[in-house]
């Protein structure tokens, strides 16, 4: 089986998505990761699916452990895959460590070394976005379903996958299938 590393050096840069076009969930954990899968899974996606780790992840979770939980969230839920997305911060350091290591993209907010970075990228073959696609955070506050301006979007899909969740899953998953469903862009920032 091919290391993700190898797979992503391999992708020519016209096939990267376009950044604004993708329809992301932000996953801080393996459950929150294996929820999201199930839902493209359930909602019936056929396409890769975009996971970005929280604001600033590099710093507590790094590369390793953030493609972990990817892998293992990709291993729980078979036939779903995960372009993942790791959010540096501004810390250039953090987003030059993560370079190479398989990840899909890596986030980096402007700073002063941001070129340098974006130098180091281009040649890694690893696309470095100075914010991360517009996401769903799993953790909103209440009463929030989606991001402004897209109301929820009732569907068949969506009552299947919330009568197959219980509890507070349940209202995850409805968040996600409501998220992919309410605007343009699609979760692998496939366009079309």
């Amino acid at each position: 089986m091919e290391d993700r590393s190898e797979a992503a050096s391999r992708r020519p840069a016209a096939a990267w998505p376009d950044r604004s076009r993708i329809r992301a969930v932000t996953v801080g954990d393996a459950g929150d990761a294996v929820l999201a899968l199930r839902v493209a899974r359930d909602l019936g996606l056929d396409s890769t699916v975009t996971l970005v780790s929280p604001p600033g992840a590099a710093a507590w979770l790094g590369a390793p452990l953030f493609l972990a939980i990817i892998a293992a969230a990709e291993a729980e839920v078979p036939g779903v895959a995960a372009f993942a997305v790791l959010d540096c911060g501004a810390a250039p350091g953090l987003a030059l460590a993560a370079l190479g290591s398989g990840l899909g993209a890596v986030v980096l907010a402007p700073c002063p070394a941001f070129a340098q970075v974006a130098a180091a990228a281009a040649a890694a073959g690893t696309p470095l976005w100075p914010a991360p696609p517009p996401a769903l955070a799993l953790r909103l506050e209440p009463g929030r379903t989606g991001p402004a301006g897209h109301p929820p979007r009732e569907n068949g899909a969506e009552g299947a996958i919330v009568a197959k969740v219980a509890g507070n899953t349940a209202l995850q998953a409805k968040k996600i299938a409501n998220w992919w469903g309410s605007a343009p862009g699609d979760s692998a920032g496939r366009l079309g």
